[in-house]
């Protein structure tokens, strides 16, 4: 086994090295580089984007919910609790007949739309962001 990987090296020897190769691998690797900074930046500004997005869409939600009858209903199990778990059922789809879908859902949207780039961005970051180092 150890004379075939030194055949193996010994063809390897005579290879000629094209000329241009140390530069295509360094252009590469500054490619590259450059790529993840780009991606970094366009991350970075998502991210920035998403504060107003979330602050609207809670915004949104909150209005919704202060016109809704869910705050009646979940006052009514401080009140009169007795009368709720008698019919739970009831007051469990009257709850979420109450519930402002459309904003719920734009500001969970919005909210995994900054769990999503957070990720991404300490996903492309890395440890390397941790011990100083430049990207």
């Amino acid at each position: 086994m150890d004379d075939r990987i030194d055949e193996i090296f010994a063809e390897l020897r005579d290879v000629h090295q094209p000329d241009d190769l140390n530069s295509g691998i360094l252009a590469s690797v500054a490619r590259v580089r450059l790529r993840r900074r780009a991606l970094a930046a366009f991350l970075y500004a998502a991210l920035a984007a998403t504060a107003p997005a979330i602050f609207l869409s809670l915004k949104l939600f909150i209005s919704d919910l202060s016109e809704s009858p869910l705050t009646q209903l979940l006052r009514l199990v401080l009140t009169d609790s007795g009368e709720v778990a008698r019919s739970l059922g009831d007051w469990v789809m009257a709850v979420l007949e109450a519930l402002p879908i459309g904003s719920l859902a734009l500001s969970l949207g919005a909210f995994l739309a900054l769990a999503v780039l957070a990720n991404r961005i300490a996903v492309l970051t890395g440890p390397k962001l941790m011990r100083g180092h430049d990207t």
